[in-house]
């Protein structure tokens, strides 16, 4: 990762303090985690959910792992998530939406 050096000079942090604080604030935001980045386990969530509906056969946690491009112990995750949430039913080895129960 290495350091990177920020030289700004004292008369420019005394005269300018918003510009510096501006362009310092401009070099750390790309470190900072946007909110974005922090839903997507609830993002994936929705997405295996919305497969599973529109699938129309029971899925699996090898659909999930293709869809989502995530390996298999994360999408049997997902899937276990989605059914403590009451949104699909364990069927062995397969899942079922809760809407396919209906039909």
């Amino acid at each position: 990762m290495g350091y990177r050096v920020v030289s700004l000079a004292y008369d420019d942090v005394e005269q300018q303090p918003e510009i510096c604080i501006m362009l310092l604030r401009m070099l750390l935001s790309r470190f900072e985690v946007s909110g974005q980045q922090a839903d997507l386990p609830k993002l994936a969530l929705k997405s295996t959910l919305l497969q599973a509906v529109q699938l129309g056969r029971p899925i699996r946690p090898k659909d999930v792992e293709a869809q989502l491009g995530v390996n298999h112990r994360t999408a049997v995750r997902y899937l276990q998530q989605l059914c403590d949430l009451g949104a699909v039913v364990r069927g062995g080895a397969v899942y079922l939406s809760a809407g396919s129960l209906l039909r």
